[in-house]
């Protein structure tokens, strides 16, 4: 199934915000070395 992913750094909460009411669903958080990120993806049809 054909997807959109995209990530955002944690303390970015107005990304977090905004994904959720756009489709996009949390996959996992991560740290990335210095960045705490917070991974998500979109299904398309």
């Amino acid at each position: 199934m054909p997807e959109v992913r995209l990530y955002t750094n944690a303390v970015m909460w107005e990304n977090q915000e905004i994904c959720p009411k756009n489709g996009y669903e949390v996959v996992e958080r991560r740290v990335d070395g210095p960045y705490d990120r917070v991974h998500y993806r979109k299904r398309l049809p």
